[in-house]
C-alpha cells in the first residue's frame, strides 16, 4: 500500500492574495508535508525549495479543507506512491 501522496498543486498563502505552483509530498499516515517546492514566480518555471511556513500552511490547506485527497488522491490528480520523486530529493 501506498505511503505517500503528492503533486502539483495551486495555493493561495494567507499571506498573498494570489496563487502559487506547488508541488508537495504528503505521507498519507501522519498527513504531514514532507517536501515540497513553490514555484519563483507566475513567469517563471522554476521552483525554490518552501520555508516552513509555506509547508505548514499547505498542510493546513490540506487537511482540513481537502481532507478528501487522503481518500480519493487520483480525484484531485495527485499520485499515489512509495519513495520520494526526484525532484524532492536535491
Amino acid at each position: 500500500m501506498y505511503q505517500l501522496i503528492t503533486g502539483d498543486w495551486r495555493h493561495t498563502f494567507v499571506w498573498e492574495k494570489n496563487e502559487r505552483l506547488t508541488r508537495f509530498v504528503i505521507d498519507a499516515d501522519s498527513q504531514f508535508v514532507v517536501a515540497m517546492q513553490v514555484q519563483r514566480s507566475e513567469a517563471s518555471e522554476s521552483f525554490r525549495e518552501a520555508t516552513r511556513e509555506e509547508m505548514k500552511d499547505l498542510q493546513n490547506s490540506l487537511v482540513n479543507a481537502k481532507g478528501e485527497i487522503f481518500e480519493r488522491p487520483s480525484d484531485f490528480s495527485l499520485t499515489e506512491c512509495e519513495e520520494l520523486p526526484s525532484w524532492a530529493l536535491v
